[in-house]
């Protein structure tokens, strides 16, 4: 998972997380079923507003490695605003 931050309503930030299933994962995994397991295991304001879940984080290259561009889930998560996304059920 990764969570970035967006100025939501009212120019406050809010949390927005974004996840790739692994195959592993059970199949009713969900955005409902992760935000409920953040809201028991997180303090309240590290809970994200919405998870999306994706097929793979947006990545680039450097010479530390592969990180993934929080930049672009940035944008996704401006645009997306209207709905959670599940690329398993679009």
């Amino acid at each position: 998972m990764k969570v970035v931050g967006i100025t939501g309503d009212g120019g406050y930030t809010q949390a927005v997380g974004f996840v790739v299933p692994t195959d592993d994962a059970p199949d009713d995994t969900d955005a409902e079923t992760l935000k409920a397991w953040c809201k028991e295991e997180l303090a309240a304001f590290k809970v994200p507003s919405a998870i999306h879940v994706i097929d793979r984080m947006p990545t680039t290259v450097g010479g530390n490695g592969s990180k993934i561009r929080a930049v672009e889930l940035r944008e996704w998560a401006q645009n997306w605003t209207d709905s959670e996304r599940d690329y398993r059920r679009d």
